[in-house]
């Protein structure tokens, strides 16, 4: 399941790490490579390739890559990749992401973690570099040869726009930035550290409480999408995060 892209600009389509946005992702690739071509999807690159030759091990194979919520969110994702190899073996899908993406992606987490309870013990304690460092300074973006290039979050989502130059990002659900989204930004220079100052304790809040008592990441996101002081610190950084990135629902292209 992989070819060529063409020397196009691609197009860029952003979804939620929740399991209700990939849910909806393992069923948007379909049209989007019927309709545009070659399909970049972030799974690791061998994960793919093996799912494709071996798609009865899928339990299996994606445990070697990934664990608990992330597992649960992104096999989805692989399943879908793995029938597709068989059942439409003309549409052309590419994983890009490294093999060890997901566990550094989690690595970070855990330092972010640790962080976390210290700021929920001793408000204040934490400061932002602190939690930009321990998350990670630099997570640019490579752009991978594709007709469409499918990232997760809103950060990979601007960071996918500028690698490409396109201006505007199709959303498979809402693309809400989450404070861990608004850490990387400020970590590649893109969104002013100090301003405002409280995105230390959202983030605490966002993991210590919404992602930890959660029933999973798509409740959690819920959440942090109807908390009204993270919605207002959004509306403080619109002007930001606006000039960053256009986003459109990728029901416009699929003619939904």
């Amino acid at each position: 399941m992989s070819g060529g892209g063409g020397g196009a600009r691609p197009l860029i389509v952003g979804v939620p790490v929740t399991e209700e946005a990939v849910a909806r992702l393992s069923y948007v690739v379909v049209p989007l490579a019927e309709m545009y071509g070659r399909v970049a999807l972030p799974l690791p690159a061998s994960l793919c390739r093996r799912l494709a030759e071996m798609p009865g091990r899928l339990v299996d194979l994606v445990g070697e890559y990934m664990s608990g919520a992330r597992a649960r969110i992104w096999s989805q994702l692989a399943c879908r990749v793995a029938l597709l190899s068989r059942l439409r073996p003309e549409l052309e899908y590419t994983c890009y992401l490294a093999d060890d993406a997901l566990v550094r992606a989690d690595e970070a987490v855990y330092r972010l973690a640790a962080l976390v309870v210290r700021e929920r013990v001793r408000p204040g304690s934490v400061k932002l570099r602190d939690m930009i460092e321990a998350y990670g300074t630099s997570r640019g973006f490579e752009l991978p040869e594709a007709d469409v290039v499918v990232v997760e979050g809103f950060y990979r989502a601007v960071a996918a726009a500028k690698a490409s130059g396109a201006r505007t990002v199709y959303y498979v659900e809402p693309l809400i930035p989450t404070p861990l989204d608004l850490l990387a930004l400020a970590a590649e220079g893109l969104l002013d550290e100090g301003r405002p100052a409280g995105l230390p304790r959202l983030v605490a809040r966002y993991v210590g409480d919404y992602i930890a008592s959660s029933r999973d990441l798509t409740q959690a996101y819920r959440r942090l999408a109807s908390d009204a002081e993270y919605r207002r610190f959004l509306e403080e950084v619109a002007g930001i995060l606006g000039g960053l990135v256009e986003l459109r629902s990728v029901d416009e292209l699929l003619g939904l």
